[in-house]
């Protein structure tokens, strides 16, 4: 079984109300509504985490591949077939 911890917090008298209403409505103690709404965050913000995760594949469920600029070398290479190409394109005419 897990250890319970002792936590002090201090909040606004308003939020302190609208907890103890809503863990009476609960049927709950305010520790106990307290630590339920600590834990469901935690547990949406991994959601949101996931999602955002998700966010990168598009309808048709495929990722989004991000691609480099080709490097300074790359850029070299290319425009040498390309020099080289079309020099023998103009040597067959």
């Amino acid at each position: 079984m897990s250890e319970i911890y002792s936590l002090s917090l201090k909040i606004l008298q308003e939020l302190k109300e609208q907890i103890k209403a809503v863990a009476l409505e609960n049927q709950v103690s305010i520790s106990a509504e307290v630590a339920a709404r600590l834990a469901k965050s935690f547990t949406i913000a991994a959601k949101d985490s996931v999602d955002a995760e998700q966010a990168d594949v598009d309808n048709q469920h495929m990722e989004k591949i991000v691609e480099q600029p080709f490097s300074q070398k790359e850029l070299k290479k290319i425009r040498q077939l390309i020099k080289d190409k079309s020099k023998g394109a103009s040597k067959k005419k």
